[in-house]
């Protein structure tokens, strides 16, 4: 068995010297990849969160564009491929669409299972409880998962106007802000989140796998545990690959 990952990938967001387009032609070259593999050696596909940059689904109304991924994410359903779709926080908002359409198992709370022979812990990683996460990022994570919030805002705003707001807010939110983050190893409140973990949950993760920070990295914990963050395909397309032979974090160029 194969288990894929990847995250942040940011569908729709263009700066210079990366446009969505290409990302996109990328990314779904990768699925036909996975797809191949899958087909051979079994397994599932795992997208973490943030692989549109907005996505915002009206009962009627779904965002325009990203035909290529949702067509190749439904193909591979469709062919008895397993794969699941995490809420980020760029792409909270799905309410039945990505599910129905598509196939794929969505999830908008952490999933524990258990992959070739490791309890698994993963997520997007931005809605985690623990000391450190700034109040707006706190502030803007609830209000982003809260149904009447989200009611207001679709009954009142029209779809031209609210994707347009949804858009230039995910565009200045990222140009406020660089692309790659510095890992702080034990400074992170992610690891400090896993550690607290471990010694409260039963049975305790031995492999956490998040998105959200773009900074690939394979962190070591007590006994062998290990913390994966995944990167991102803005700039430096990063996908993981966990097999027999342990967790390995792959370019894809």
């Amino acid at each position: 068995m194969k288990y894929f990952f990847a995250s942040d990938v940011h569908l729709g967001l263009d700066i210079p010297g990366h446009d969505s387009r290409s990302r996109q032609q990328l990314f779904c070259r990768w699925l036909d990849m996975v797809a191949s593999e899958l087909d051979t050696f079994g397994g599932a596909l795992y997208l973490l969160g943030d692989i549109f940059d907005f996505w915002f689904e009206y009962r009627r109304v779904a965002p325009q564009g990203f035909v290529r991924t949702l067509g190749r994410l439904a193909d591979m359903c469709d062919s008895g491929l397993d794969i699941h779709f995490f809420t980020g926080n760029h792409d909270t908002w799905t309410f039945g669409y990505l599910a129905d359409e598509t196939g794929m198992t969505v999830h908008k709370e952490l999933f524990n299972t258990n992959l070739s022979g490791r309890n698994v812990m993963m997520g997007h990683g931005h809605r985690l409880d623990i000391d450190g996460i700034p109040s707006s990022q706190r502030f803007l994570n609830a209000l982003f998962n809260n149904r009447t919030a989200y009611n207001i805002f679709s009954r009142i705003i029209h779809p031209d106007a609210a994707m347009l707001f949804g858009q230039s807010w995910s565009h200045s939110n990222r140009r406020s802000r660089s692309i790659s983050h510095t890992f702080r190893e034990e400074k992170e409140p992610v690891v400090r989140y896993a550690r607290k973990t471990m010694n409260t949950q039963t049975p305790s993760p031995d492999l956490f796998i998040f998105g959200h920070l773009h900074t690939p990295v394979i962190y070591p914990l007590d006994n062998n545990r290990q913390l994966t963050i995944l990167g991102q395909w803005i700039t430096e397309p990063t996908y993981a690959i966990l097999d027999d032979n342990g967790i390995r974090l792959e370019p894809y160029l």
